[in-house]
């Protein structure tokens, strides 16, 4: 009976031999790494290749938002589009070389941000921020793991951005395998968990 049990302490009730190896990697490296077995599944988001041999399912969903150092001047006023472009950015980019969404967006109305630097991922947003005017760009669910000690805020961004869809890619000969579906299942579980928690921190949110 594993009720009421974390998914952690799941995942080691139900499978106690297994192994779990995770691996970061990019939307450019991701199919061929699940369609070559090096990958038994990803989680991405914003995927957009289509392959018969790639199962794809969306679990889950994010909204990009600005964090910004809470003693930022940025945050003095509202953040306008005009004092947003003045800023300095700092983008995410698990290659270093891959555009976001946001520059895509600013792209189709005719503008620009100046980006400064270049992180590969969300986790060290409170270090690299801190002390400064920088803005970057990150999932709304960030805002779960951070606490007042961050000293990151997250606000609107003052553009229209898409909503990420968070994918999970696995071989198309794996769908029916025991093993799989059991841990696809639980993945399932843990995104719904976490919308629930996003669904609730908006609504008691500022």
């Amino acid at each position: 009976m594993t009720t009421g049990l974390s998914k952690s302490q799941r995942f080691r009730a139900e499978a106690p031999h297994a192994t779990l190896n995770i691996l970061p990697t990019s939307k450019e490296e991701v199919g061929r790494l699940v369609l070559t077995r090096k990958l038994d599944c990803a989680i991405i988001p914003n995927f957009d290749r289509h392959d018969q041999n790639l199962t794809v399912s969306e679990v889950g969903w994010d909204d990009l938002v600005c964090a910004i150092w809470s003693g930022s001047e940025l945050l003095r006023g509202p953040l306008t589009l005009e004092r947003y472009l003045e800023a300095t950015h700092l983008q995410i980019s698990a290659d270093g070389l891959s555009e976001g969404l946001v520059d895509m967006a600013l792209r189709e109305i005719g503008l620009q941000r100046h980006v400064a630097a270049t992180i590969p991922n969300c986790l060290v947003i409170p270090w690299v921020l801190r002390g400064s005017d920088l803005i970057t760009h990150c999932a709304d669910s960030i805002g779960l793991l951070l606490d007042g000690n961050s000293e990151v805020s997250l606000v609107k961004a003052p553009l229209a951005l898409p909503s990420m869809p968070i994918s999970l890619i696995m071989h198309r000969q794996m769908a029916t395998d025991p093993a799989t579906t059991w841990l696809k299942r639980l993945i399932e579980e843990i995104y719904a968990d976490r919308q629930i928690r996003k669904d609730a921190a908006r609504v008691s949110g500022p």
